[in-house]
């Protein structure tokens, strides 16, 4: 019992470490604000893979349109995946009305791209003409300076990519505000890495690059197989070249807006893409940190069964004492940045999370690269 004591208690402590030092990173984060005299000189692609997104994708390109950015310097590519729906029909009526707005057919790339949504963005960035690259998704949505943010800070800081935030339109079933509050955590998580020079997470729905520096790289061609990744292996592997212009850009008129998913089904697939690719990561530090996060929310679990079915008190005690302190120190780490994603109503469902957020992780973890997982209509193997 000791060693169980000693184990699950250096993990939480641990734990609690590691997110004082995110939170303390993302506090000295400078808050960019684009300069009274600014004039905007560099050319932008902003390009979105669109797949089944009938609903959004109207919505979406009116957001794009109504960017104060200048439209000689804009282009606007949207790229169909081989949607089943009315997603391409509705993109191409509006773009009959905007010479800027370039719709493209996976179906109809004049080579042999690869599967799935790396394959469709590969697809689009040929045809971008912008210094700068920016991918976002057909359910997004963005404040009017958002263009004229991220080209600022670029041209004041030089950069070869940007990370910029991404959060939830605001929620109002407990489903979504789950997902909402959790989700922030995550940004600030890939934000305070990229501060501390060691980039593990970012978000391919407000990613910003040069053209040029994505050519350098070879794009996505060493994991084009892997049906999720085009964002986080993309900023590796320039970190690499690149380890000091890889930058996030904190700034509210930066942030880009999407939605959470609607079933736990959906949640569940969504989580599962994105932990698939973890095991081809090369960043023997960040995987190390995946398997104490992992090895910590498994110590909970277990600590819990063996307390009810050995009857054991002590076990049952120690299950407490570390949800208690993961919902303070949860808590306090929350506090640091929930005001700027303008979201301080959720603190209230953080216990509540605790439970669901701890299963899914050691699911997840467990089950990572094993069967298969549905997104956007089509089936994706685990690898």
């Amino acid at each position: 019992m000791l060693i169980a004591a000693i184990v699950s208690l250096s993990l939480t402590i641990f734990y609690g470490l590691l997110l004082w030092i995110y939170a303390n990173t993302w506090k000295n984060i400078p808050l960019f604000i684009a300069p009274s005299t600014f004039v905007a000189h560099t050319t932008v692609s902003v390009v979105v893979a669109m797949r089944n997104e009938e609903q959004n994708i109207e919505s979406c390109i009116a957001s794009l349109l109504n960017q104060r950015f200048p439209k000689h310097l804009l282009q606007i590519i949207v790229v169909d995946d081989n949607s089943t729906d009315q997603t391409l029909a509705i993109a191409r009526k509006i773009a009959a009305f905007h010479t800027h707005i370039n719709v493209l057919e996976r179906n109809k790339a004049p080579q042999n791209y690869p599967e799935f949504k790396k394959g469709a963005l590969m697809y689009a960035i040929d045809q971008a003409h912008g210094r700068l690259v920016v991918a976002t998704d057909a359910d997004c949505h963005f404040d009017p300076e958002w263009l004229n943010t991220l080209v600022a800070f670029y041209q004041t800081h030089q950069p070869k990519l940007i990370s910029s935030p991404v959060v939830f339109h605001p929620a109002k079933s407990v489903f979504h505000q789950l997902q909402a509050i959790e989700f922030s955590g995550l940004n600030v998580v890939g934000a305070s890495s990229i501060q501390l020079k060691m980039p593990n997470m970012c978000n391919g729905a407000n990613l910003c690059f040069e053209k040029e520096v994505f050519l350098e790289v070879n794009g996505y061609h060493d994991n084009h197989n892997l049906a999720s990744g085009d964002d986080e292996f993309l900023m590796h592997k320039i970190a690499k070249i690149y380890p000091k212009k890889v930058l996030f850009l904190k700034s509210k008129q930066a942030m880009v807006r999407t939605i959470g998913q609607e079933t736990l089904q959906d949640f569940y697939y969504q989580r599962k893409r994105w932990v698939s690719k973890t095991s081809h990561y090369h960043n023997t530090l960040y995987k190390l940190f995946l398997v104490l996060m992992y090895a910590f929310n498994l110590s909970i679990i277990l600590n819990l069964v063996v307390g009810i079915v050995a009857l054991n008190l002590f076990f049952v005690k120690l299950f407490g004492v570390q949800i208690v302190l993961k919902i303070v120190v949860e808590w306090i780490y929350y506090q640091h940045f929930i005001r700027f994603y303008e979201q301080e109503k959720l603190l209230k469902w953080l216990p509540l999370l605790q439970l669901p957020h701890i299963v899914y992780v050691v699911l997840l973890g467990t089950i990572r690269n094993i069967g298969t997982y549905k997104w956007k209509g089509r089936v994706a193997q685990s690898k």
